[in-house]
């Protein structure tokens, strides 16, 4: 069972490859998660700015994987849903 930490929940916007593939750069994700988990207790992915409503439920497992990688268990990591 998650324990839920009091403080600071960020969602980090997605960020993408450029045309035409436009897939989800994940290096860069990756990195920006990284730099904030000195801050965050956890992170949300896919709420920045409503994305969740634009990716595939495989994009989310991929967010989510990629964020909880990069926060190496010093926060909470969430996939949003729709």
């Amino acid at each position: 069972m998650i324990k839920h930490h009091r403080g600071a929940y960020y969602m980090p916007t997605t960020p993408w490859t450029a045309r035409p593939k436009q897939e989800i750069d994940k290096d860069a994700y990756f990195k920006q998660i990284q730099r904030i988990v000195p801050a965050a207790r956890s992170i949300i992915c896919g709420a920045a700015t409503g994305e969740a409503y634009e990716l595939t439920p495989r994009e989310m497992i991929e967010l989510v994987a990629v964020a909880l990688k990069a926060a190496d268990g010093k926060a909470n990591v969430y996939g949003s849903l729709p």
